[in-house]
């Protein structure tokens, strides 16, 4: 079994949900379990983090994430900077941030904080199709407006349902269209979801549409956006790139709420995965990793990891997402929805990349293959 006194890492991923009140009821969205609880977090819990994080981290990436993390307003976010530039002069740490938002609250004063702390956002937003799934897509239109005009770096986060998985090379190109760099996830059937299951999609109709999509995708000389998912399914096929959502986010990655509580990751904020307070631990952040909780989550992830360890593509999907597995009940069996997925897009780019003239492709796919 894994050592969590010895396999300590040097950086770190931490979900900041400073809060988890939300100015929108989107239908799919996982926080409703919450009741979108309007607690904010105090600047003394973020103190906290920061003393017992910082020292320990060589690299600290935060993603400010809710509920609505705008709903904190801008004194929030200035002060946040402040501290944490104040820690990357004390510890030498360095710190990354992204912030993912509905960009309904977005403005002038945003902007500005965002711009001077490096901050790129991301705008949930499901292009023609925003209106199924969220509400208010005007004042997100505007956001993405006034984020082109000051050309601040930003990105869509789309959520793939039942009224757009069909026409996901449309989506592709209306981003396209935009310029705006975009990924796109399926729903999952967790929180308000569960209460409108008619927004579901199959695991079936999304590996199949996917396939479509990427085969559109990788041939596509013309491309002119980032295109995160398409990119992420080369790199894993090869055996490349970021898979920390895949079976090995264990001891990088960590979630934080707004009252200082401590879950393994930001879709698993379950009382039964709670490892600890911030306020409770003496000075180190790492405690947690040695908590009874990520223990037994650690054991269940080698297990799910060693009824996987046979299957032709264990090396690029290490048994799947901890917390897509939990969603489905058993976190000792890989997600089905993702597991079918992953053998039908890897076995569809292995085939790909035996048959294709790599010469008349994607350019961003092209530069991954000359880097592989």
């Amino acid at each position: 079994m894994t050592n969590p006194k010895t396999d300590f890492k040097k950086h770190i991923t931490v979900i900041f949900e400073p809060t988890v009140a939300c100015n929108l009821r989107c239908r799919h969205c996982y926080q409703a379990k919450t009741e979108y609880d309007v607690h904010k977090m105090p600047l003394e819990t973020l103190d906290a983090f920061i003393e017992k994080c910082a020292p320990h981290f060589c690299h600290v990436e935060i993603i400010w994430h809710g509920g609505e993390p705008l709903l904190m307003g801008h004194t929030f976010y200035l002060e946040a900077y402040e501290r944490f530039r104040g820690a990357s002069q004390r510890f030498g740490t360095e710190f990354g941030f992204s912030v993912q938002t509905n960009g309904t609250l977005l403005d002038e004063e945003y902007l500005k904080i965002f711009l001077g702390s490096q901050t790129p956002v991301s705008i949930s937003y499901d292009g023609p199709y925003n209106d199924f799934l969220r509400q208010e897509t005007g004042k997100t239109d505007a956001a993405i407006a006034l984020l082109k005009e000051r050309e601040v770096d930003f990105s869509c986060l789309s959520v793939i349902s039942s009224v757009s998985v069909n026409h996901l090379i449309e989506l592709y190109e209306y981003f396209k269209e935009k310029e705006i760099s975009v990924k796109i996830n399926p729903v999952y059937i967790d929180g308000a979801a569960s209460l409108h299951r008619e927004i579901a999609i199959t695991k079936e109709e999304w590996a199949e549409k996917f396939i479509e999509l990427f085969d559109y995708w990788f041939h596509d000389e013309d491309c002119n956006i980032y295109f995160q998912s398409c990119e992420i399914a080369l790199r894993r096929a090869l055996g490349k790139g970021n898979v920390t959502c895949l079976g090995i986010c264990m001891f990088s990655y960590l979630a934080i709420d707004a009252y200082g509580n401590l879950y393994p990751c930001g879709r698993m904020m379950n009382e039964e995965f709670k490892l600890g307070n911030i306020h409770d631990l003496e000075d180190d952040i790492r405690e947690v990793f040695l908590s009874p909780n990520y223990l037994d989550l650690l054991k269940k992830n080698e297990e799910r990891a060693e009824g996987c360890a046979k299957c032709k593509w264990f090396s690029k999907c290490h048994s799947g997402c901890n917390a897509a597995a939990f969603v489905e009940g058993d976190l000792e069996k890989p997600s089905e929805f993702d597991c079918y997925f992953n053998r039908q897009i890897f076995a569809h780019i292995e085939e790909v990349l035996r048959s294709v003239d790599q010469s008349k492709i994607n350019p961003f796919a092209k530069a991954i293959l000359e880097r592989n």
